[in-house]
């Protein structure tokens, strides 16, 4: 007897990683629809100064938010792309789309791509917190609403002189926070940095509620980490973190403080039904690194898990697929110990650079819909600098 319910526990087991693993990840289609050279309109900027999110799910309209100088001083303004056939951009005009604060090093997340959330919360995208520096340091912990009639405080108000902070201000001011949407209205942030170090807090803010809830601290501090959000057998509906659509969030890239030197290159996971972090291993036990330092971007594309990393001078880029841990190898640590799963694995790919060249860095990854869309960028350094700011591939499986 005891045979048969342990065979019949390693069938359901797995059953459920086969039907959460994501799929293998296939190639790219180079977007260059005619009239629209290498598949953009109006340009595009090297993206080191600026972040892009899927701000409105139901136009697929992206928007990349880049320093912009008005007059004497920077602001904050945007640039919307509409995905389909072709990827063309505009720059909302008005004084509503730009927000007039030197905004640096701010985390940023797009609108709820999950069932069970609010319909206005598929439109309106999240700014929190920013630096600035280092020569003048500051920091800052107001955050702001964008969508397609501007930007408002974190409540939807007018922007005014008193800003929106937050956590109602128990969440002090810092710089190059993470940011993940977790469904039905949640977003989890953490890390983050500012006069004393790397943070290691972590919230859930409610979109709709503008609660704040604290969580168990990472075990690890990271500032301006890349996330994946990652649906699981079962959407957790109980529990003290309340209904979410996300059963995962993987966090990597970044950079983590003098503690943990290579923080950056390691795979993260927040297991959301504990409230827990674990560093994702190989089969044999061996902590997964992602070759190399420099930033690198992230994108769910059809269920596929993809991660794109880039030299410096954008010379070479390999695009890798992340499998999850096994569910059987999960150990959990103590209350904010780092624990350990695995069995994931990382598979690589190498980023075509064909007759037309369309290898870079800087550049942008626009998930808004199924698919994902790599936008804009540059190759090379001096004299061998060259702007790729116009070419677009769309992220295919």
């Amino acid at each position: 007897m005891f045979t048969k319910i342990m065979a019949s526990r390693l069938v359901l087991a797995n059953a459920i990683l086969m039907a959460v693993q994501p799929p293998a990840y296939a190639g790219f289609t180079a977007n260059t629809a005619s009239g629209a050279p290498n598949g953009v309109t109006n340009g595009f900027f090297r993206t080191q100064d600026s972040k892009m999110v899927c701000g409105d799910m139901a136009t697929a309209n992206g928007y990349a938010f880049t320093r912009k100088q008005l007059g004497a001083s920077d602001t904050l303004g945007v640039v919307k792309y509409q995905t389909g056939t072709n990827v063309t951009s505009s720059v909302p005009t008005g004084t509503n789309h730009i927000l007039q604060r030197q905004m640096m090093n701010f985390a940023v997340i797009g609108a709820d791509p999950y069932p069970g959330g609010s319909a206005t919360e598929k439109n309106n995208t999240y700014i929190f917190g920013s630096g600035r520096g280092p020569s003048s340091p500051s920091y800052s912990n107001a955050f702001y609403r964008y969508n397609a009639a501007g930007f408002q405080d974190g409540n939807g108000a007018p922007i005014s002189v008193t800003n929106t902070l937050m956590g109602n201000g128990l969440v002090s001011p810092r710089a190059a926070m993470s940011a993940a949407n977790l469904g039905f209205n949640k977003i989890l942030l953490f890390g983050g940095f500012d006069s004393l170090g790397t943070r290691n807090e972590a919230y859930i803010f409610d979109r709709v509620s503008k609660q704040w809830t604290p969580l168990a601290p990472t075990p690890f501090a990271l500032q301006d980490a890349r996330t994946l959000s990652a649906a699981g057998p079962s959407n957790f509906a109980n529990g003290t973190l309340g209904q979410s659509g996300v059963s995962w969030v993987y966090a990597l890239g970044g950079s983590g403080d003098n503690a943990q030197p290579t923080a950056n290159r390691r795979i993260f996971r927040y297991d959301i039904n504990v409230d827990k972090w674990i560093v994702v291993q190989d089969a044999n036990g061996v902590d997964i690194q992602i070759p190399g330092t420099f930033p690198v971007e992230v994108a769910s594309v059809q269920g596929a898990m993809l991660i794109i990393t880039h030299g410096e001078d954008g010379s070479s880029m390999v695009v890798y697929n992340l499998t999850h841990p096994s569910p059987g190898a999960i150990v959990y640590g103590s209350p904010g110990a780092l624990g350990t799963g695995k069995g994931a694995k990382l598979t690589a790919t190498i980023y075509p650079d064909g007759a037309q060249p369309r290898t870079r860095d800087r550049f942008a990854l626009l998930r808004c819909s199924a698919d994902a869309w790599v936008i804009g960028g540059a190759y090379g350094h001096g004299p061998s600098f060259s702007d790729r700011s116009r070419y677009v591939e769309k992220l295919t499986r």
